[in-house]
């Protein structure tokens, strides 16, 4: 990503940035316990589906996808912003968090999806049949509403707080960094939106793989 970006003031900054707190090893090894409990919590709450099922007494169909795919969001939510959206003592509804669940994997979709004016451009006209440029419009616009609202939270509870929480998510680490801050014309609220979004995709990218894998099972 940072490979197709244009060279400046802001490319070196959000690089930084990025090589130290978004993919340095020290960040993830900080975060280790958030894995090892939500893969806990995942496979204790699959057996006691299976439990409940009859498991013990006869063969119980799984959809092991939509468990993986839960385990990658929650993992990765947690990691980014501090949010679990599924299973015991989950942030929201259900049907919420798989509102947010499509969300991101729209995004993931987009994000990959080939769209001919970009090689073209005098055929742009032809995405008015493809409707990418569209989706990827309201795309960008509800992740920037769910994205803002867990922003607008976390800087809710370290006013109330008084100060740094103890455990720290993605979000609160880019809150200590850029606080006020301004890179290259753009505010500090925009710079962790936009870079939440690349951590989301590098997590997502997991998730997209284990899923494809399970399918072919």
């Amino acid at each position: 990503m940072f490979g197709f970006a244009p060279y400046g003031s802001y490319w070196r900054e959000i690089h930084k940035i990025a090589a130290i707190e978004l993919l340095s090893t020290h960040r993830i090894d900080l975060l280790n316990h958030i894995r090892a409990f939500e893969t806990e919590t995942a496979i204790r709450e699959l057996y006691k589906s299976w439990l409940d099922k009859g498991g013990a007494e006869t063969r119980v169909l799984m959809d092991m996808k939509q468990w993986f795919g839960d385990l990658t969001h929650n993992t990765s939510w947690r990691m980014i912003g501090g949010k679990r959206y599924f299973g015991p003592n989950a942030d929201c509804e259900e049907k919420e968090a798989r509102r947010c669940q499509k969300l991101v994997r729209d995004f993931a979709y987009l994000f990959g999806v080939f769209v001919l004016s970009d090689a073209i451009p005098f055929l742009g006209w032809l995405d008015f049949f493809q409707g990418y440029k569209k989706a990827m419009q309201r795309s960008a616009k509800e992740l920037d509403i769910l994205i803002d609202g867990w922003l607008e939270e976390h800087k809710r509870m370290r006013a109330l707080g008084g100060g740094v929480k103890q455990e720290q998510d993605f979000m609160d680490v880019m809150l200590n960094i850029v606080e006020d801050a301004k890179i290259h014309g753009f505010g500090a609220d925009k710079i962790k939106k936009a870079t939440c979004l690349v951590r989301t995709k590098l997590t997502m990218l997991v998730d997209i793989h284990v899923i494809v894998k399970m399918e072919y099972f």
